[in-house]
């Protein structure tokens, strides 16, 4: 959560000079859960494919973009 802090000027009826507010809100962001962090084969059989899927829920109505990748650049895995 974020504090935003938005200064306003506001035209009264009758004044020539804007009255100047300090808006001051809470910011929430996306909502988004993972069902976990990192994925751990183990030992593995050698020239086996293993498939892992991971669950990415977005738990709020503002949208969310989100990237996934390997830990290492020259990693063998790769992502679908």
């Amino acid at each position: 959560m974020n504090q935003v802090r938005i200064a306003l000027q506001i035209k009264l009826e009758g004044h020539h000079i804007p009255v100047i507010l300090n808006l001051m809100a809470d910011s929430v962001g996306p909502i988004v859960v993972v069902d976990r962090e990192e994925i751990d084969y183990g030992n593995v059989e050698v020239l086996r494919d293993y498939n892992e899927k991971i669950r990415i829920t977005n738990k709020s109505k503002i949208d969310a973009e989100y990237t996934a990748f390997t830990k290492s650049k020259e990693s063998i895995w790769k992502i679908v």
